[in-house]
């Protein structure tokens, strides 16, 4: 018979807490690539991996996207790399 600290120690082991690592204090999201849209009207996008948005205009069509949405930007057909 074990003690009870036992049965704690099985579940952590069992059961590993999963941690998400916390965004970079600046609300950044690291590296970045150029991005322009090919659109002729404004477009606001939410970043599916980075969540940040992301407004183009005729005025601003090209500017930097967080790399892990960049993919997923290109697939729309409205952006192509800067």
């Amino acid at each position: 018979m074990g003690c009870c600290g036992e049965n704690r120690r099985r579940a952590a082991i069992k059961y590993p807490s999963v941690t998400r690592d916390a965004p970079p204090p600046d609300g950044r999201t690291g590296p970045e690539s150029r991005l322009r849209f090919t659109g002729q009207s404004a477009i606001l996008v939410r970043g599916p991996v980075s969540g940040r948005s992301y407004a183009f205009t005729k005025e601003k069509p090209e500017q930097a996207v967080a790399r892990p949405d960049v993919e997923a930007l290109l697939r729309t057909g409205l952006f192509v790399p800067a």
